[in-house]
């Protein structure tokens, strides 16, 4: 559950660096990115999955909410290298280089958490399917090996017995890939 809120923190924090770029870099109205993320959002805070029916459905609107996102970072970085590319037209407005680096880090900033959601959510077949093994050892398919999964538990004492990653690992995944 915990992991959930800081998935959900993430997408929050997203939509904030997104709405922070100037009108020049974001696609369509700034407007556009948050009701999306409201409405894909908001069920899934609602719903608490009790049945498999209701796993798939938060599956289906994570992944649609991943995906909005993804998008509209894309077209950040397009039109951030148009501006770069066309910096000598005559539409081209005077950007300071503290400003291309500071949109550039936001943008970049963006794409780690993006990443980090689609790590999260496309591991082991997902979050809620991963909730329901004690450990990340217990995991019938897993598509990244942490460090943790590969400790020895009866040679080495104090080793955590239930570890699972958390949102935070694959945000350090997504960070350093």
């Amino acid at each position: 559950m915990k992991d959930r809120h800081q998935a959900r923190l993430a997408v929050i924090v997203a939509v904030a660096l997104y709405v922070l770029l100037p009108s020049k870099l974001t696609f369509g109205p700034i407007w556009i990115v948050p009701l999306l993320v409201a409405v894909l959002l908001i069920p899934l805070v609602a719903l608490a999955p009790t049945q498999l029916r209701g796993v798939r459905l938060m599956r289906v609107l994570t992944i649609a909410l991943v995906a909005v996102l993804n998008f509209f970072n894309v077209m950040s970085v397009v039109f951030l290298i148009y501006d770069l590319v066309n910096m000598h037209a005559k539409e081209h407005a005077a950007v300071s280089a503290i400003e291309l680096l500071t949109y550039g880090g936001l943008i970049w900033t963006t794409n780690v958490i993006i990443f980090a959601l689609w790590y999260w959510e496309l591991d082991g077949d997902g979050p809620f399917d991963r909730e329901r093994y004690p450990s990340a050892n217990d995991y019938p398919s897993v598509d990244f090996l942490f460090p943790q999964m590969q400790i020895d538990r009866t040679r080495i004492k104090g080793a955590p017995q239930n570890w699972r990653p958390m949102f935070i690992d694959y945000l350090y995944l997504s960070f350093t890939n």
